[in-house]
């Protein structure tokens, strides 16, 4: 039987590290994950997965080991490639969040 409507409502927050809480949704071999990047966030070390989604609400800036740096804003699209040559990490003003709905496929 197939779900053709899911109620992302109903699904629970999960707490990640301090500063995400997402749900998660897997079907078959994707995934949809609806993270919360709030304030407290602070990444460590640099992300090498891969990303793609789209900001729901917020802005976010995104800043690469190479010194590139993107701002995400609400209803844009982020595509990041895994690997090392994209490595990244998610910056949070004072104050903000932001609400990311990504796409994955597993293997």
């Amino acid at each position: 039987m197939s779900d053709y409507k899911i109620e992302f409502v109903k699904i629970p927050w999960t707490a990640g590290a301090p500063g995400i809480r997402f749900k998660e949704l897997i079907i078959d071999n994707k995934k949809l994950r609806l993270v919360e990047f709030s304030d407290d966030l602070d990444e460590k070390d640099w992300c090498t997965k891969g990303h793609c989604g789209i900001a729901l609400d917020g802005s976010a800036d995104v800043v690469f080991a190479n010194g590139k740096k993107i701002t995400l804003c609400k209803d844009d699209i982020i595509n990041i490639p895994q690997g090392n040559d994209n490595k990244h990490k998610t910056i949070i003003s004072r104050g903000q969040k932001v609400i990311i709905l990504f796409f994955e496929v597993m293997c």
